[in-house]
């Protein structure tokens, strides 16, 4: 994306010494092309790429892995050699600010424990009040507990995630509490 352009005009080596397995689609064939762009954004950014494989024993040359959950294979295996343990949206945000982001900045950046957290498959949440990669971060939060995100308030939603208690989105959520029932208004730390 841009952000591989813009680290490629100034020199292209952001992922100097990376080693990097990529194991999205372990699992989730679903992922083949996710893996794909990030494979390109990896190398053309100095990195070097090996694809994940069931049953894989690791390189002790491996600095991360990347993958959707720490129970795939390979993120299990991650901590035998010392590699570091992240997510597509870590690399990303490394290419658009052009450095190596500590992983603590951003729960986003580490993959959950599991893909889902029991009951949440029952949820629609919407969130209001975020903007640009805070938006993203929240839909990625709500898909990882295995809830499902909707951009817009409907009837269905049980849950809008405020970043404050204002907004047509809140107001509505509000009114429909008081007429019927409406779905849970909650913060980001629920």
């Amino acid at each position: 994306g841009f952000g591989c352009l813009r680290a490629m005009a100034m020199g292209g080596r952001l992922f100097d010494g990376v080693v990097a397995v990529v194991g999205l689609s372990l699992g989730s064939p679903e992922n083949k092309d996710v893996e794909a762009v990030l494979k390109t954004d990896i190398t053309e950014n100095g990195g070097s790429v090996m694809q994940a494989h069931p049953g894989m024993e690791l390189p002790e040359s491996v600095t991360h892995v990347i993958v959707t959950d720490l129970q795939n294979s390979v993120a299990k295996s991650a901590k035998a050699v010392g590699a570091k343990v992240v997510t597509e949206w870590w690399i990303d945000q490394c290419i658009e600010r052009n450095k190596l982001i500590p992983l603590e900045d951003e729960v986003v950046y580490s993959p959950p424990e599991s893909s889902s957290v029991p009951h949440m498959t029952e949820f629609v949440v919407c969130v209001t009040g975020y903007a640009g990669f805070r938006r993203h971060m929240m839909k990625e939060l709500v898909v990882r507990t295995g809830a499902k995100y909707s951009g817009t308030l409907n009837r269905q939603c049980t849950h809008l995630v405020c970043f404050k208690h204002e907004g047509d989105k809140y107001s509505t959520a509000v009114k429909w509490a008081e007429s019927t029932e409406g779905p849970a208004i909650v913060n980001h730390r629920w």
